[in-house]
């Protein structure tokens, strides 16, 4: 058995403990260890489980228009990209035409 307030070693036949001298109770049950938490919940309530809330569907306009608005950059980037190209080609030519010029002058 153990002293309820200072965990000391009881005989079962003390009545005051050894190492605290406060007075032990009778003990009817539990082996040595009846009343050492004062509190205890008798009964236990049953809570009941959360139910987790429904996935969110996907929103179809915002889909759309995602798609719609990456679609319409990806055109515009393509068209960029060609008009640089075609702009690289034109001064090429024009820098071949005044070479050309420059050289039947020269001629």
């Amino acid at each position: 058995m153990f002293c309820k307030w200072c965990g000391g070693n009881l005989n079962p036949s003390d009545h005051k403990c050894r190492r605290c001298g406060r007075e032990v109770p009778a003990l009817s049950d539990c082996g040595g260890f009846y009343d050492l938490v004062p509190n205890v919940v008798k009964s236990v309530e049953v809570q009941p489980v959360p139910i987790a809330p429904p996935k969110r569907k996907h929103d179809v306009k915002k889909t759309l228009y995602g798609l719609i608005t990456l679609s319409v950059a990806l055109v515009l980037s393509i068209a960029v990209l060609v008009l640089v190209i075609a702009l690289g080609k034109t001064s090429e030519s024009v820098s071949n035409a005044e070479v050309s010029i420059s050289e039947e002058v020269n001629n």
